[in-house]
């Protein structure tokens, strides 16, 4: 019995399970079917929501393509700043090659024969005090050249602290114009710019080279030129066309620094007719041509490139000529060419500052330390010549140590001189403090003062050239410095008490040719320590200023 039951159990466990007919699939997608009802009450975004979306895609969106605007100008200005440093740091470059590669010792009184050529800097009248005559506060169109002045409210020169900032009211003030609503900028970024120096240069590993009469000519030596131009405000009264200046529009108050370099090829020319562009030459009057110069003949000022055949002594520098071909540096705020004094006194302001000439707030923190019997914090510094004397006209010391003039009218006249005051100190005596010009002579130390003044190595071949260069002071006798024999000299001031005669009048206390006997004298009769040459510029696009100096010293 029990195993026909376990067969019967068995038997139900093997049968193939029961199969669903087709009628019954229907049913049941039937039942699962949803019924009309609930498809209409499926429906799409209202517009609220539309809107909400929208607004929140723009949001994203601006977001993101505010992202890339930042990342885009972060990249263009560093880019810009990239560019503009490679640029400064070219130039830069250039001038110390340049200063390093002088042929001159930087010495007065050359020899022609020693075959040095010359060192000359020329410093004009603006400094970063009074940068440009467009911050004056003056408009004069009736003049020649016209005094316009910046469009403080369009201007792109970037200004030198606060805008509203009032320079009427500093000491000394530095503008008759005072702040209006609207301005941008007050300029005052701007720095010395018309500055020229001009040197003998010498290059063994890289040649100069230069197109002269069709022909690529290469030379170890060159004289070389540096000077900087400024960018004039349109004359509202006149029209004005674009000023281009290496394919761009300039934009007024800036600067552009060239760099013209001649080369020194004896062994070229003569030429007949114009002047050949590239090459250092002299003209002959008496072969009506051109004659290539050599490092003697540039010792002497007559023969060196700017200066006009037949100009009369001392020769002064003519017009610089303002070429994109020379161009080396555009967008430039300052180019100041400055050279070691010793005797440059420092001061220090109430807030610790220590102030050399040339800086803005130096002249009355130098008056006000002087007037309470303060000591100078120091000595020596690079300047500009003239430091001492505002390009005003008057002098703000003079001198710090010495005489005082009888016709000086200076700000600080009837104070009691810094050598009286602090003579414990062994005060050094300054040396470029006064502006000399070409010409200055010791005898006669009031004719050739003022800007733009000079360094110049000078030539002693004006002391036997057969010209009697110092007639000014009467003097019959030509070349007395030179032939021999102990002439009495003659000069015009008992001012001059530190004077090499000593007590005016005539002289024969130093000898055979002394040197009070000589026509002629070098501008600063004293060797050139060192010189120093500062490039400011600004980048537009990124709104920076960069600056860089040169520093080279002589040695002695």
């Amino acid at each position: 019995m029990r195993r026909q039951e376990h067969a019967r159990a068995m038997s139900h466990c093997q049968s193939p399970a029961p199969m669903l007919q087709p009628h019954r699939f229907a049913v049941l997608r039937r039942s699962f079917r949803l019924p009309p009802s609930a498809f209409a009450r499926r429906r799409g975004l209202s517009l609220v929501e539309m809107l909400v979306a929208l607004a929140v895609t723009l949001v994203m969106m601006a977001a993101v393509v505010n992202l890339f605007a930042n990342l885009s100008g972060s990249i263009r200005n560093r880019r810009a700043m990239i560019e503009a440093g490679a640029q400064l740091r070219q130039v830069r470059t250039r001038m110390q090659l340049d200063l390093a590669g002088a042929t001159c010792q930087g010495r007065t009184w050359v020899q022609p024969a020693e075959n040095q050529g010359y060192i000359e800097y020329i410093e004009g009248r603006r400094t970063d005090m009074d940068p440009s005559r467009l911050l004056d506060g003056v408009i004069d169109t009736t003049s020649s050249p016209k005094n316009l002045e910046l469009d403080y409210a369009t201007s792109l020169v970037p200004s030198g602290g606060d805008p509203t900032m009032d320079f009427t009211v500093t000491t000394p003030p530095l503008s008759t114009r005072k702040p209006e609503p609207g301005d941008v900028t007050n300029g005052r970024a701007l720095g010395d710019w018309d500055d020229i120096l001009a040197l003998t240069v010498r290059s063994e590993s890289e040649p100069f080279t230069a197109q002269v009469d069709g022909a690529t000519v290469a030379s170890p030596l060159a004289e070389v030129i540096w000077y900087a131009g400024e960018n004039d405000q349109d004359d509202p009264t006149t029209p004005q066309d674009e000023t281009l200046v290496g394919g761009s529009r300039t934009e007024p108050g800036m600067r552009r620094v060239y760099r013209r370099v001649y080369l020194i090829a004896p062994w070229l020319g003569p030429w007949t007719g114009n002047r050949p562009p590239n090459v250092s030459v002299r003209f002959e009057p008496g072969n009506n041509r051109w004659v290539a110069n050599t490092l003697a003949d540039l010792s002497k000022r007559e023969y060196r490139s700017g200066r006009e055949p037949g100009s009369p002594f001392p020769h002064p520098l003519a017009d610089t000529i303002s070429d994109s071909e020379y161009l080396v540096l555009s967008d430039a705020l300052a180019f100041d060419v400055r050279l070691f004094d010793a005797g440059a006194p420092l001061f220090q302001t109430a807030g610790g500052a220590t102030l050399q000439p040339g800086d803005i707030a130096w002249a009355p923190t130098a008056a006000a330390a002087i007037t309470a019997g303060t000591p100078p914090t120091g000595f020596g510094a690079y300047v500009d010549l003239g430091w001492a004397r505002p390009r005003g006209g008057t002098n703000l010391l003079w001198p710090l140590g010495g005489p005082q003039p009888a016709t000086v009218e200076a700000p600080l006249r009837g104070m009691t001189e810094l050598r009286t005051m602090f003579n414990t100190l062994r005060i050094p005596s300054p040396i470029f403090h006064v502006p000399h010009e070409p010409g200055w002579h010791p005898r006669n130390r009031m004719v050739a003062v003022g800007f733009p003044a000079v360094y110049d190595t000078w030539s002693f071949h004006y002391e036997n050239d057969g010209i009697n260069h110092d007639q000014f002071v009467g003097d019959v006798v030509t070349d007395q410095g030179a032939n021999g024999m102990d002439d009495p000299v003659m000069y015009d001031s008992p001012l001059e008490q530190d004077s090499l005669a000593g007590s005016g009048g005539t002289s024969q206390l130093y000898g055979v040719d002394d040197i009070g006997e000589r026509e002629t004298a070098p501008p600063y009769d004293v060797p050139l320590s060192g010189l120093q040459v500062r490039f400011r510029i600004y980048e537009m696009d990124a709104r920076q200023i960069r600056e860089a100096s040169v520093t080279q010293s002589f040695g002695q």
